[in-house]
């Protein structure tokens, strides 16, 4: 009986590839049914070529609701199951359109803040494993938004996925080139300080071309901007990616692969591209501390990059017994809050006065 009900309404031809139909549902027993019949209908059209329909739902008990409404509703759910080959109906859930609607203002705050300059950076020294000394830095966007600091998970990747992280990343560019300007204007020798690149960059702008023209505009040698690559970013064009970095590498900068290990890579892809550090993820610090590994995997890793003639500096060390570690195996350079934690320019600039702790 209820099959008999669900199946009770109307349906039409929008225009174009869509199609609408409407009927009641009593409950969510109904709701379920008719998830369960769509998708199991659809299913019989997978082997028809170039045919892949999908549906796109909403279930509302406001009969006050308008139908165009109703519709951009559906349309929202839709957009979870376009061009998927293993799922074909999604019902629209209000919740996730909040979240949605969150990131986008999130997003439109984020541009307003570029403007209105309320990013900076912190920066995160890199030290020598021997010496126990800084030899450089690392730059980490902050968004201070309203006196309180955004964390980055929050905005990053939504600025990856639409983009707009290219317009930061530049930002983040020109002001780690002006500040280091200012320390030897100001009579202090700065050290290396590295910026990222997001994988989205490479498509943006001549990544070679952009960064040589920034540090002539101030007056710098390459040495002392290195350039961190994702991992990530060769896993889609992997050739043209290793043909920008070698012209970076042409024009003096160093080239680091940033997160080895965090899910693209492996030890025979460091064959393949052209980086001149090797930066370890945390993750390989955090499962051998929570596997109580002999640290077989992060030693082949380290062994691997040295027979390549890379230095290697592993993120994420928090404790005494993991840097220990580390440099019984042979690792470089490390960088994590046993160390230092990332930190605003000023704290960092007191290091540099200091001296005793930095290594140039």
């Amino acid at each position: 009986a209820r099959v008999a009900v669900a199946l009770h309404g109307v349906a039409g031809y929008l225009g174009g590839d869509n199609f609408v139909i409407a009927f009641p549902v009593q409950d969510q027993t109904d709701r379920q049914t008719l998830t369960e019949r769509f998708e199991r209908e659809l299913t019989t059209y997978d082997v028809a070529e170039g045919f892949a329909p999908s549906a796109g739902v909403v279930v509302t008990d406001d009969l006050t609701t308008s139908m165009a409404i109703l519709y951009d509703r559906a349309l929202v759910a839709l957009q979870e199951v376009k061009g998927s080959y293993t799922k074909h109906v999604a019902i629209y859930d209000e919740l996730r359109h909040e979240r949605e609607r969150e990131n986008q203002m999130l997003l439109i705050r984020a541009r307003e803040g570029l403007s209105a300059h309320e990013f900076a950076f912190y920066l995160q020294p890199k030290v020598d494993i021997q010496t126990n000394k800084v030899v450089s830095a690392e730059a980490l966007v902050r968004w201070i938004h309203g006196g309180e600091v955004v964390p980055p998970f929050k905005f990053i990747g939504l600025m990856e996925e639409t983009g707009y992280i290219y317009a930061l990343d530049r930002y983040v560019w020109e002001a780690v080139c002006a500040w280091q300007r200012s320390l030897v204007n100001r009579g202090l020798t700065p050290v290396p300080v590295s910026v990222n690149v997001s994988r989205v960059d490479f498509y943006f702008t001549d990544l070679a071309e952009h960064f040589a023209q920034l540090v002539d505009r101030y007056d710098l040698p390459t040495s002392l901007l290195g350039i961190e690559v994702t991992e990530s970013a060769y896993s889609e064009d992997a050739d043209f990616v290793n043909d920008v970095i070698r012209r970076m590498q042409g024009k003096g900068f160093v080239v680091y692969m940033d997160d080895f290990g965090s899910g693209y890579s492996s030890l025979n892809m460091l064959r393949s591209v052209s980086v001149d550090v090797l930066k370890m993820d945390k993750g390989f610090i955090d499962q051998a501390s929570t596997d109580g590994d002999p640290d077989a995997i992060i030693s082949s890793v380290i062994s691997m990059a040295h027979r390549m003639g890379l230095p290697v500096i592993s993120e994420g060390v928090e404790t005494e017994d993991q840097r220990d570690s580390l440099r019984a195996m042979g690792c470089d350079f490390v960088q994590g809050y046993y160390y230092y934690r990332p930190m605003p320019v000023e704290e960092f600039e007191r290091i540099l006065r200091e001296g005793d702790n930095v290594e140039r």
